[in-house]
């Protein structure tokens, strides 16, 4: 009994009958043969060989899960394993080695295991994973492939020595993405020590587009953070002092309780170095999903922090009650915004809305890579 293809939406099964031959031969080692159809299906099949193409290019074209559920509409239900098996079945189709190869590092397992991609360049599409990212690996396939004309890498020195082993002739090049990196590397490093200069352009841009306002106090934050970068400019004197004085760099380690790298990195930089944030750093917290339901009540008339607090427990929300309290507070904050008048006590202030970014280190470079076209004025 074979599956074929629907009908006018009706299921059709084949009752196909072959015949079965006997060898009386007792030094054969097969004694039946059965009638082989090559042209309608399988041995040991349950399906046509022209239902089983059909669903392999489902499978091909959506994956397995999504093919699965499209085969039920299509009339020939299938299960997520017997098509992801069927797939498995075909043949690899034949590899044509390419012009331009391009060869980058990809992570099996983040930190721990990498491996080796190759990319055709001309086609934009993968054609073969390495289980290593070793030189002599990469030679290996080069030599088994020859015809490389142009092989694109990164900086790394291990895939320098693989392509020289393996593809004397080919053209090495460095690609673009990593150029990139490395010039967004390098900027970042020069400006981290241009950081007065910095907020020096920062404040004298502000000041230009903004009203004089009256300075606040530092905030426990503020003052939490200046401590801090008083203590990282405290270690930054004592490692320079120690290495003028022929301390070597493990000592120096050792003695101010600090790593190798910040070492490394302290002595690198002949100014000190400020922290740098990431402004474009997303936080996600667990009030966000329910940051429409709690809108929605506060513009029907529910205003209390514990009330609000209760029922969005009962849907789930396991944050704390400072959070709520946060989020409220910036409700009550944008209603007293809307109030442009007052009765007896005049124009509400104006607020000045988010704070600016700051010109960081790592802002700066963006800006300095970013297309003019991209541009505004402000950022120019």
């Amino acid at each position: 009994m074979l599956q074929d293809l629907s009908c006018v939406n009706y299921p059709v099964t084949l009752l196909l009958r072959a015949r079965k031959f006997f060898c009386d031969n007792d030094q054969c080692r097969r004694r039946i043969f059965t009638e082989r159809l090559p042209q309608v299906t399988l041995p040991w099949a349950r399906r046509t060989s022209r239902l089983a193409a059909q669903l392999v290019a489902v499978g091909l074209a959506v994956g397995g899960a999504a093919g699965a559920r499209l085969s039920h509409k299509l009339g020939y239900p299938v299960s997520i394993h017997s098509l992801l098996q069927l797939i498995a079945r075909l043949p690899l189709p034949q590899l044509s080695v390419p012009k331009a190869l391009g060869v980058d590092d990809f992570a099996l397992r983040r930190g721990q295991r990498y491996g080796t991609i190759l990319v055709d360049l001309d086609r934009r599409c993968p054609i073969a994973l390495l289980p290593d990212r070793e030189a002599n690996t990469l030679a290996d396939w080069l030599q088994m492939h020859p015809g490389v004309q142009v092989l694109s890498r990164d900086r790394s020195k291990t895939y320098k020595q693989g392509m020289t082993k393996g593809a004397p002739q080919a053209v090495q090049v460095a690609d673009r993405f990593h150029l990139v990196q490395n010039l967004a590397q390098v900027l970042e490093q020069c400006l981290a020590v241009q950081s007065k200069v910095l907020k020096a352009i920062d404040l004298e841009h502000h000041s230009a587009n903004s009203s004089t306002a009256t300075p606040k106090p530092p905030t426990e934050r503020e003052q939490r953070a200046q401590q801090r970068r008083e203590e990282r400019l405290t270690r930054h004197e004592q490692v320079h002092q120690l290495r003028q004085q022929g301390v070597a760099v493990p000592d120096i380690a050792h003695h101010l309780g600090m790593g190798e790298r910040t070492v490394f990195r302290f002595l690198a930089s002949p100014e000190f170095p400020e922290w740098q944030s990431n402004p474009h750093r997303i936080h996600s917290s667990a009030i966000d999903v329910y940051k429409s339901y709690l809108l929605q009540q506060w513009e029907q008339g529910c205003r209390q922090t514990k009330q609000l607090f209760a029922q969005i427990q009962q849907q789930g929300y396991r944050g704390s009650y400072q959070t709520v309290a946060r989020y409220t507070h910036q409700l009550r904050q944008a209603q007293r915004q809307q109030l442009t008048e007052q009765e007896g006590r005049g124009p509400a202030p104006i607020s000045s809305g988010k704070p600016p970014i700051p010109l960081s280190a790592r802002r700066a470079t963006w800006l300095v890579l970013k297309p003019l076209a991209q541009q505004t004025e402000a950022e120019r």
